[in-house]
Parts: structure tokens; C-alpha cells; sequence
């Protein structure tokens, strides 16, 4: 770590390969989720890797937002830094989709520029969280030597405006995403719930990776956390597939109604 602090080529070096190897493994992973496994059993194998696969390349932006708001340096410069990586991933999934002859034969659209705004959104969104921790806990990700800073449960005027610019980022991105595709707009609530549940879950398996003492308890803990939200955000679908199942009824139309507009 030493001489690669003493030689910033070579850090840079280091990224942009680690960056490009990065983007291309994203890219393979979302052709090995188009492909995946050769029938009959696609369906069912396919379907296991959209989970997975998926919660893969969105943790990648949700590691993004926690270090636009918890990393070092300027935070103007992290931001556009942030922004740069987070369009590159959206690019590496474009590039998936293209090299998938699954995807172009299901004739799906491939709006790489919506789903890069989308996931800038849900960047800034995480980093609003980081941003809050920073200040309020003290937290920080970054390879300097560590500082012990006080937790401070009060913020400052400027704390405020730079927490309202992270915001008023999310927003304006998913303002442009609905000016172009208006069916959006009903996504809104998944697209929230999704950021945060990868929100929660990303931050935990943070402290787990960075814990320095009671390792085994702590793996534990984020198995058993992640597990209760997998199962707190499945209880919907399950609502949904049990109403479906059972006979069309008046008894409950209102709760299939609530659902239909979630």
C-alpha cells in the first residue's frame, strides 16, 4: 500500500484496469443471465440467476452512492466521478443485452440512456445515506488512516443545502426518465422499494467485510438480516399470488385494488 501511495500512476493505473475488468464481468454476467442454461431447464435456472445476477450489478451502484457519501476527497469531484461509473455500468449492461442473441431475438428494447438515468437516481438516492452517516455517525470509506470522529447528532446549514443537491439530483433524473417514457412513472414505488432494500443490504454485508472483532457473529447476523428482508419484501408478491389463486370474490377487491396500484 505504501509505494502505491507514493506512485499516484500507478493508482490510477491500478483503477482503470480494475475499472475495465469490472465492466466486462458485468457485461458477462448479464449475457450468462440472458443464455444462462440450455432447455428445459432455462426457465427455472434463468429465473434464479435474473435474482442474483441482478442484485450483483445494482450493488455495484448502490457501492457507488455509499462512496460518493462516505468516501474522501472533495465531494464535488467524487460526484462527477460517481456519475462517470454509474453511466459505464449502464453501458455494460447495454453491451450484455447486444452480445445476447436471446435478448435481440425477444425483440426487447435496450434504452441504455433510461436505464442509466435510473440507476444515477438511485445512486444519489444511497449517497444521501452516506452523506447523512458521515455527518451524523462519523463513518468513513476510505484507504487513509482512520481519524476518530465524534458522532455529531446535529447537522449544519451546509450539511442541509449539500444533502438537498444529492436529492434534487434523484429527482430531476427520474423527472427526465418519465419526460421520455411515460409508463415510468407507475414504477416509481418498486424502483424505491428495490433501492432500498439493495440499500440496507449492501450497507450491512460493509460492516460485516469491515468488522474487526466477532467475525462469525457478525457473518451470522447479516445472513439472519438478510434473510428477514427477503422475506419483508417477498410478502407482497406472496399476497399477489395468493389472490390471484383463489376465486375472483367481492370480499377482496379492495385489498387486489391497493395492490394493483403499488
Amino acid at each position: 500500500m505504501a509505494s502505491f501511495k507514493s506512485h499516484p500512476l500507478l493508482i490510477v493505473a491500478a483503477l482503470i484496469v480494475l475499472l475495465l475488468v469490472n465492466l466486462t464481468a458485468t457485461a458477462g454476467l448479464l449475457w450468462l443471465i440472458e443464455e444462462g442454461w440450455p432447455e428445459p431447464r432455462a426457465t427455472f435456472l434463468r429465473n434464479q440467476l435474473h435474482q442474483i445476477g441482478f442484485g450483483i450489478l445494482l450493488s455495484q451502484v448502490i457501492l457507488i452512492g455509499y462512496w460518493l457519501g462516505l468516501g474522501g476527497g472533495r465531494w464535488y469531484l467524487r460526484l462527477v466521478a460517481a456519475i462517470a461509473l454509474t453511466l459505464s455500468t449502464a453501458m455494460a449492461i447495454h453491451f450484455g443485452v447486444a452480445l445476447s442473441p436471446t435478448a435481440r431475438h425477444s425483440g426487447s428494447e435496450d434504452p441504455w440512456a433510461i436505464l442509466g438515468f435510473i440507476l444515477i437516481a438511485m445512486m444519489l438516492t444511497v449517497s444521501f445515506m452516506g452523506f447523512v452517516l458521515r455527518r451524523t455517525r462519523g463513518w468513513r470509506l476510505t484507504w487513509h488512516q482512520s481519524v476518530n470522529h465524534s458522532a455529531i447528532h446535529q447537522f449544519q446549514i451546509a450539511d442541509g443545502l449539500l444533502w438537498m443537491v444529492v436529492i434534487g439530483g434523484a429527482l430531476a433524473a427520474m423527472r427526465f426518465v418519465v419526460s421520455i417514457e411515460e409508463d415510468m412513472r407507475d414504477q416509481f414505488l418498486n424502483i424505491s422499494l428495490m433501492t432500498v432494500r439493495m440499500a440496507a443490504v449492501v450497507l450491512a454485508a460493509m460492516m460485516t467485510a469491515f468488522a474487526t472483532t466477532r467475525r462469525i457473529r457478525t457473518v451470522f447476523l447479516l445472513v439472519v438480516f438478510v434473510t428477514a428482508i427477503g422475506v419483508a419484501f417477498a410478502v407482497p408478491d406472496i399476497y399477489r399470488g395468493v389472490q390471484r389463486a383463489r376465486p375472483s370474490s367481492r370480499d377482496r377487491s379492495l385489498g387486489a385494488f391497493i395492490f394493483r396500484m403499488q
